[in-house]
């Protein structure tokens, strides 16, 4: 039947008020309002289905008492709501007197029904709700009331559907985000681990490092510079795994930097093979190397490529119980500007077998478990070497037969270097500590014992002058009395940490005077923040002392 012209009006405004709506509960309001103003009626009852109960539960009522829309929900499901939400169709009862069946008899209450409608609220051909009228009047309701309410039920399925799926988006993306923050979290905890990490193991490094480098040079401990030699290759090992964990974490966020750099392919691979010497001999291994003669300096990051030839000469000689070691640098392609190599490290160890050569690049993977009980090991060498050689231009392959052995192949192109082979270079010790034209003046800003003693140590050898203070507040108090030169400046300190006194130094003081930091937090952040407190530059430990004397000559002449 169609709707009277009396209701067009009231109809537009029901439209609008329901589509307006922007939440279920404001959906259940406006619905609620709408129907006690276009229909007057005694009791009005609002039901949507609970899926987790599987009843329909009263979301809004008009004429209830609270006790009694409460009984209303509990029998809601044994009358006519719940016929009406089993069936989906729409009851019309003109006199309950008249009617002869349970589910028109009222619950205990002073109201009694004579009339009710029953109208099913259908969303995407899913029953989600009834409207229930009520009325003390007999024949109170006909089917143009049944007809608005179709209307209004039709209009709150679409309108409840939109919202629904709204929340349902809100509550992806509240997750997302959360999600997101704790992964945000999760990242700061593991740079802090490993900035820690970093710093705890780097400082001693760093004086283990720079002892043997000194003692190189010492003229009393000729016959033990083999022993100082694999000491220092040694130290440079564990150095090389700090970098691995460390440059693990890096390549997988996507904040690793490649630092080109001359280097000879001979020198790190005899470098690496002497520093594995003792284990050699202890295993009666025989190793070899050939070069071709074509082989020029070439320029890449020299620390990453020499993680990579470390990782595999290890694993060649753990993994090789009697035999032989080869590695060979053959040139593939040569041009006036490049060249591409082939580095393959042979042995005659375990192999791998058919099915794991494909899995053994994969992180934290070892052919089985049984591996990493016998042979010990993270797992993240083969990984990370692959990580690199490809971050680096090349490609790492590996042929391998069980029980037979193994052959890594590093196939990458370089820059040539037009730089003189440093081993050709005879730089005398006089000629190092006339370096400096005038001895500068240094204040280094360190609390740790030993590496105070090493930097002494190399500033003598240099021709500086050092003063020094065990942690900021110390140095500010010194700088206020004295001139410097430069400020060698550690990050991590009690008291008054690097980054703090930097700051005070610039903004306080108004001092230009350069600073390197000196961290052992290689985390890229901490770098970072050294520069954004003012530091000139930063040197991350251990460092190279060489590499430090070049970052003083720099500074300190262009002074």
């Amino acid at each position: 039947m169609s709707i009277s012209k009396k209701y067009y009006e009231k109809l537009e405004k029901i439209t609008h008020l329901i589509s307006n709506s922007y939440s279920v509960e404001n959906l259940v309001f406006n619905t609620q309002t709408i129907i006690e103003n276009v229909i007057e009626v005694e009791l009005v009852g609002l039901y949507l289905y609970n899926k987790k109960s599987r009843k329909l539960k009263i979301i809004s009522y008009k004429g209830f008492t609270k006790t009694e829309s409460i009984i209303a929900e509990q029998s809601a499901m044994k009358r006519h709501p719940g016929w009406v939400y089993k069936n989906k169709k729409a009851i019309l009862i003109k006199d309950t007197l008249k009617e002869k069946n349970k589910l028109s008899i009222d619950s205990n209450r002073s109201f009694k029904t004579r009339s009710r409608v029953c109208i099913p609220i259908i969303a995407a051909d899913e029953c989600v709700g009834v409207i229930t009228l009520c009325s003390a009047k007999p024949n109170r309701f006909n089917n143009t009331h049944i007809s608005i309410l179709n209307f209004v039920a039709l209009l709150f399925s679409n309108v409840y559907l939109n919202l629904l799926f709204k929340k349902d988006q809100e509550d992806k993306q509240e997750k997302l985000l959360k999600y997101i923050e704790e992964i945000k979290k999760r990242k700061q905890l593991q740079e802090r681990f490993l900035a820690n990490l970093s710093h705890e193991i780097r400082t001693p490094l760093n004086t283990i490092i720079g002892i043997s480098n000194l003692l190189k040079q010492s003229p009393y401990v000729k016959k033990e510079q083999d022993s100082i030699k694999i000491l220092g290759l040694s130290a440079e090992n564990l150095k090389g795994l700090i970098n691995d964990i460390l440059d693990f974490s890096k390549i997988e966020a996507h904040e690793i930097n490649i630092v080109p750099e001359t280097l000879s392919i001979k020198e790190l691979i005899e470098n690496a093979i002497f520093s594995f010497k003792e284990k050699i001999s202890i295993k009666n291994l025989k190793v070899s190397s050939n070069y071709s003669e074509k082989l020029s300096l070439l320029i890449t990051d020299k620390i990453k490529l020499n993680q990579v030839i470390i990782n595999l000469i290890s694993n060649a000689i753990k993994f090789t119980h009697n035999g032989s070691i080869s590695i060979s640098v053959n040139v593939i392609k040569n041009t006036s500007q490049s060249q591409k190599i082939a580095i393959a490290i042979k042995d005659t160890g375990i192999g791998i077998t058919k099915e794991k050569i494909n899995v053994i690049f994969d992180a934290f993977q070892q052919e089985d478990t049984s591996i990493t009980r016998k042979y010990g090991g993270t797992g993240l060498g083969l990984s990370l070497s692959k990580k690199i050689v490809n971050l680096l231009g090349g490609e790492l392959h590996v042929k391998s037969t069980k029980s037979k052995g193994s052959t890594f192949t590093i196939e990458i192109e370089l820059k040539k270097s037009h730089e003189i082979d440093k081993n050709e270079k005879a730089v005398s010790k006089k000629q190092i500590k006339n370096e400096f034209t005038s001895p500068p003046n240094i204040l280094l800003v360190e609390d740790d014992d030993l590496n105070i003693f090493l930097i002494q140590k190399l500033s003598d050898l240099w021709g500086i002058n050092i003063d020094v203070a065990k942690n900021g507040k110390k140095a500010i108090e010194i700088i206020n009395t004295k001139t410097f030169d430069l400020i060698l400046m550690d990050v991590q300190m009690p008291v008054m940490d690097g980054i703090k006194a930097t700051k005070y130094i610039r903004k306080n003081l108004k001092l230009q005077t350069p600073i390197i930091g000196l961290t052992a937090n290689a985390v890229k952040s901490n770098q970072q923040k050294c520069l954004n407190a003012g530091m000139t530059k930063y040197i991350s430990k251990p460092f190279d002392a060489d590499n430090l004397k070049q970052k003083i000559k720099e500074l300190v002449s262009n002074k």
